[in-house]
């Protein structure tokens, strides 16, 4: 949201910054987690992304998980942050986007 806010500022920036948090709760991987999975889950793993580069620019993680666990985290993670970039720049085209051409009558 903060990258919206600042590309909606007119901010200069090389790209939108989205970011998820996947973690393990009872033994499974979950995107999005809730307050209540985050505070009693096994593992938390919040990450951010450049997608134009595919450069994290974030990625912690607290508790336990398996190599195996953190590599389907981190593409889980990876495909979370593709789908909030395409809705963030949706929300920017819809913002500066009219139903009229300049010139039209409304």
């Amino acid at each position: 949201a903060a990258s919206v806010a600042l590309a909606d500022a007119g901010i200069p920036m090389v790209d939108l910054v989205p970011a998820v948090a996947v973690g393990k709760v009872a033994g499974q991987i979950a995107l999005d987690l809730k307050k209540e999975e985050d505070n009693f889950g096994e593992a938390d793993l919040p990450m951010a992304l450049v997608p134009q580069s595919g450069r994290l620019v974030l990625l912690q993680m607290e508790g336990h998980m398996t190599p195996e666990e953190l590599s389907r985290s981190l593409d889980l993670g990876v495909a979370g942050c593709k789908v909030i970039y395409e809705k963030m720049k949706q929300a920017l085209r819809d913002r500066y986007t009219t139903a009229e051409m300049p010139g039209e009558a409304a």
